[in-house]
């Protein structure tokens, strides 16, 4: 887990380990310095005589000790044992708290996120983004999420998740979530100020973002929009009239949820965008016969020059950058998405 901005009482851990080490180190020098001035001994020997003074090993000295480097050897071990002690007990206490384990999985998260390019960053991973993410990962989407709560951090980093744990509203974990590079960014986080705030600040780092935010308040849509977000979902609003609707047209309702995968999560309404250098361009929806090779229905056509074609005739020709919005397992519409981007 590469976490943007530890939280504190993580930070005092690291922070108190290090320092002893620091401490211990330096204990260490002086040590050796000390027996060199005093005793007249090479590096080596004094250093050895440090490190078993320190550690209270009970080897034997290296040299004879003078009356003056006896009381000196008093001092080290007086000093040393301390610093040993405060040491251990710091190691002990970034074992405890899961400290190390969190470093080692950030440095392997910073490696992963070092290179990732074309994914979706998720702020917020509450009820909202976790539904998000879900999806997100059904379709296989490269995802990064950011999220303030270490236990939520916890959680995704244990099921191999990159999350940053930090404030989404700075540009800085932004940054490290390498929104430069990223094709998305949905922004779920509670409060509309901060949503607001997350797309300002993805905007003006990636021009060509697309962003979805959501409205916890209609009223705060407009904001949303001229902050730079793409798609605005009030969520309130949203579940109210999707609550209404199941009562007053129940069946239909149902063939839409059913459309969107909420009762079946492996079926559902997907994307087949066709690449300009793909053997469907040219060709009608009868010759590819999409729905008897891959199972899946065509529902629409979206076309390149923005035009809509609702139920498809068998005559309907496919051109390049048509995005076909096909209905049925979603991991069919993920297989024919990828033959579809590595034809010849």
């Amino acid at each position: 887990m590469a976490w943007a901005h530890a939280l504190p009482s993580h930070r005092h851990v690291a922070r108190r380990f290090l320092g002893s080490l620091a401490i211990l180190a330096a204990v260490i020098a002086a040590g050796t310095t000390g027996y060199i001035l005093i005793e007249g001994w090479p590096f080596t020997d004094a250093l050895y005589m440090t490190v078993i003074t320190v550690t209270t090993v009970g080897f034997r000295e290296a040299r004879t000790l003078s009356p003056a480097g006896q009381l000196y050897t008093i001092a080290v071990v007086l000093c040393g044992v301390g610093a040993a002690a405060y040491a251990l007990s710091s190691l002990a206490a970034m074992l405890a708290s899961g400290e190390l384990s969190r470093l080692v999985r950030g440095h392997q998260m910073a490696h992963e996120l070092g290179s990732m390019t074309d994914h979706i960053i998720l702020c917020g991973c509450g009820q909202t983004g976790s539904c998000a993410l879900r999806e997100l990962q059904a379709s296989r989407q490269k995802v990064v999420v950011v999220e303030k709560d270490e236990n939520i951090c916890d959680e995704l980093s244990r099921h191999g998740v990159p999350a940053l744990c930090g404030d989404a509203t700075l540009e800085a974990v932004l940054e490290q979530a390498r929104v430069r590079h990223a094709k998305g960014l949905i922004t779920t986080l509670p409060d509309d100020a901060d949503n607001v705030f997350v797309a300002l600040v993805a905007r003006e780092l990636q021009p060509a973002l697309t962003i979805v935010a959501r409205a916890t308040h209609q009223h705060n849509a407009s904001k949303l929009r001229r902050a730079g977000a793409n798609r605005i979902v009030p969520v309130n609003e949203v579940a109210g009239h999707h609550m209404a609707n199941i009562m007053l047209f129940p069946n239909a309702i149902g063939f839409l949820d059913q459309l969107m995968g909420i009762e079946q999560p492996d079926i559902g309404l997907r994307e087949v965008r066709v690449p300009p250098r793909c053997s469907w361009v040219g060709t009608t929806l009868a010759q590819q016969n999409i729905r008897a090779t891959t199972g899946l229905t065509v529902m629409a056509i979206r076309h390149a020059d923005g035009r809509m074609t609702i139920n498809p005739g068998p005559d309907c020709q496919i051109a390049a950058d048509d995005v076909l919005i096909v209905f049925g397992s979603t991991a069919a519409a993920a297989a024919v998405c990828r033959s579809l981007q590595h034809a010849p």
